[in-house]
């Protein structure tokens, strides 16, 4: 998801063995489409990762957490595929590859329906309100905020809010800051106003 941070873990050798690895090289080539922010036991140059070791000691590992970042204005498109593989290279073991990690850019897709359940209403009658908030793409949602501009004449009812049954804080500006949006899943939130003149 766009915004989101990847980390690659690479581990040299991936299962421990009894035997010294010397002039260990890691490198990685970050796939274009994320930007490296951090390289902890290693350096980057851009998106080209890198790491070394004199040796590893036998029954050791080295490992290198790589984290990469989609940013917001990321150019790839919903369903891009990001691939990484690193490569090891040490004295008499040639230069081998990683396994392959593949994930697919995913984005998220609002639906916002509002419902009311009285149409006629007179001074100081209650009126129920529901927002559905659909998130109807395989990208989740954070810091999502829902705000609702009230009709003339009527006023926020206080305490009177729940999302998905449950009771939740009343708005602040019209507005509520609601909890984390999976793909596919969905926030009902319920309210009352209520008529100027009660």
């Amino acid at each position: 998801i766009y915004g989101a941070t990847l980390v690659y873990r690479l581990t040299v050798p991936a299962q421990p063995i009894n035997a010294t690895l010397y002039n260990v090289v890691i490198t990685d080539s970050v796939d274009s489409n994320l930007q490296v922010i951090s390289v902890a036991n290693g350096a980057a140059n851009g998106n080209e990762v890198s790491a070394s070791a004199v040796s590893i000691a036998p029954n050791s590992q080295l490992v290198v957490e790589v984290s990469a970042l989609l940013p917001e204005d990321s150019p790839a498109a919903p369903g891009t595929l990001v691939r990484n593989r690193a490569w090891v290279r040490y004295d008499n073991g040639g230069v081998k590859p990683s396994n392959e990690v593949v994930n697919t850019v995913v984005a998220p897709a609002l639906v916002v329906e509002k419902q009311v359940a009285q149409i006629d209403v007179q001074p100081g009658d209650l009126v129920d309100y529901l927002i559905r908030v659909r998130n109807v793409g395989n990208g989740r949602i954070e810091h999502l905020a829902v705000a609702d501009a009230l009709p003339a004449n009527m006023s926020f009812e206080p305490g009177s809010v729940t999302v998905d049954g449950q009771p939740f804080a009343d708005p602040v500006d019209n507005a509520w800051s609601l909890p984390l949006l999976l793909g596919g899943t969905e926030q009902v939130v319920v309210f009352i106003d209520h008529g100027d003149g009660k």
